[in-house]
């Protein structure tokens, strides 16, 4: 796969601003992005580069939110730590699920993937609260299978994509630890889902 492939809307909206300053001609343009396979005439106003730096935005406010309760963590009562993340968590899907039922898709999948960092970080504040280290792999697990459901639902492929690399560490952690994950075969269905309903690439 070549990058440029990866930056097709950019090339339309070039292609765009060519013929408006009469480099090219409209049938040009048409031509140039049918070898890339967009449409000239339905160009996406979000370019790739802009997904990206979305989704980096995304990942450090979630990285910062841990980073902020981990700091403030002991000085918490534990019912106010408790309730805290419950509603945190359940706030940020809520938010997502709002938005993927308003079509809104792509902010949609953002604020899931965000969601799950917040899932994540309950699940390992709430296993500190309660001294429930004794098997860590299983809280890698439960955020992983915390993820997938969102990730098909929406058939989004970034967090799907963050289900499964999730589900990879627990697999190795396992393996690692000499037991033999058999669920995880039920990721690997999850992510043929996703890219079975997902569009051609």
């Amino acid at each position: 796969m070549r990058l440029i492939r990866l930056l097709k809307n950019d090339i339309a909206r070039e292609a765009a601003e060519w013929v408006s300053e009469d480099i090219i001609t409209a049938p040009q343009a048409e031509r140039i992005c049918d070898r890339y396979g967009v449409d000239y005439h339905r160009v996406s106003s979000r370019s790739f580069a802009y997904n990206v730096l979305i989704g980096l935005g995304y990942l450090f406010i979630g990285l910062a939110l841990i980073t902020l309760l981990g700091a403030n963590w002991d000085e918490m009562p534990r019912a106010l730590r408790m309730w805290g993340l419950i509603i945190i968590t359940m706030a940020t899907q809520g938010v997502a699920l709002k938005f993927y039922l308003a079509g809104a898709e792509d902010r949609a999948a953002g604020v899931f993937f965000l969601g799950n960092l917040v899932f994540g970080a309950s699940i390992i504040l709430i296993a500190q609260v309660y001294h429930l280290g004794e098997h860590m792999q299983d809280g890698v697990f439960w955020w992983a299978l915390g993820c997938l459901p969102m990730g098909v639902l929406i058939s989004s492929s970034w967090v799907t994509l963050q289900a499964l690399v999730l589900a990879l560490v627990w697999f190795m952690l396992e393996v690692d630890m000499g037991f033999y994950p058999l669920l995880f075969p039920l990721f690997i269905l999850g992510s043929l889902v996703v890219l079975y309903r997902g569009q051609q690439s």
